[in-house]
């Protein structure tokens, strides 16, 4: 499930697990969830700060929102096929995600069968009660594996 999000139109799209957490719904966080959500992709840094500049966010406010967002748990970060870090929007409680180490493209992954299956496996060898689950794989998206090819 995505953190909770509220909607009231088109363009207005509130982090509400902000509020939850205690942490003031500000203009640059709000805007910075609004790109998060419509970007749909992986983005690197310099990618997030232009943005953000285009946005009228700042260089220093951009920085602290990936912070931020990363510390709460719906940012994950991770390297491309150059090395380069990444970040990737996650869903909290149950993010399971294939990322494209070149295009950086994201694609959400239900919950399968198998991956319930071993959270239940999981939970029974260690007696834990298990919430929540993350797992991103990285590769190549079909699209970059044709054009390497």
């Amino acid at each position: 499930m995505r953190p909770q999000e509220h909607k009231r139109g088109r363009d207005d799209v509130r982090p509400l697990f902000l509020r939850q957490a205690g942490i003031p719904l500000t203009r640059p966080r709000i805007v910075f969830w609004s790109y998060l959500i419509d970007a749909r992709k992986a983005l690197t840094l310099p990618e997030i700060i232009e943005a953000m500049r285009e946005r009228g966010i700042g260089r220093a406010t951009a920085y602290r929102c990936v912070k931020l967002f990363t510390d709460l748990g719906v940012l994950r970060s991770f390297r491309d096929i150059t090395g380069e870090t990444c970040h990737v929007l996650v869903h909290v409680g149950d993010g399971h995600v294939l990322v494209c180490g070149r295009c950086h493209a994201v694609v959400e992954l239900p919950a399968g069968r198998e991956v319930v299956r071993m959270i239940r496996h999981a939970q029974a060898v260690s007696g834990f009660e298990v919430y929540g689950s993350e797992l991103m794989l990285y590769g190549l998206c079909s699209d970059c594996r044709l054009a390497l090819s």
